[in-house]
């Protein structure tokens, strides 16, 4: 009895997507990500510890642009869908 032979370069091209490795474009999308991502931690970090008392505002890009704003002082978060709308709760903050 003969054992079966297989080629397993020949059917790479029909891997399914997700075992297949990320395009150039996939790849510096993730690296992206991934440094927006450490950015936005060490800022937080760095704000936890001077406890400075100024909002913290951040641009979200899911889709659609966002704003979300943080208050240290009263320690709530806001989320907001034009700029104007952000600039009316800075101002609000700020006339209590």
């Amino acid at each position: 009895m003969k054992a079966p032979t297989h080629s397993f370069d020949s059917h790479a091209s029909e891997l399914p997507l997700a075992t297949q490795p990320p395009s150039h474009s996939a790849q510096k999308s993730i690296r992206w990500g991934w440094l927006e991502w450490l950015q936005q931690r060490s800022q937080r970090l760095i704000s936890s510890m001077t406890g400075s008392p100024e909002p913290q505002i951040r641009q979200l890009r899911n889709g659609d642009l966002r704003w979300r704003a943080y208050d240290p002082i009263s320690r709530r978060a806001a989320h907001f869908t034009s700029e104007q709308e952000l600039r009316q709760w800075l101002e609000q903050r700020y006339y209590r």
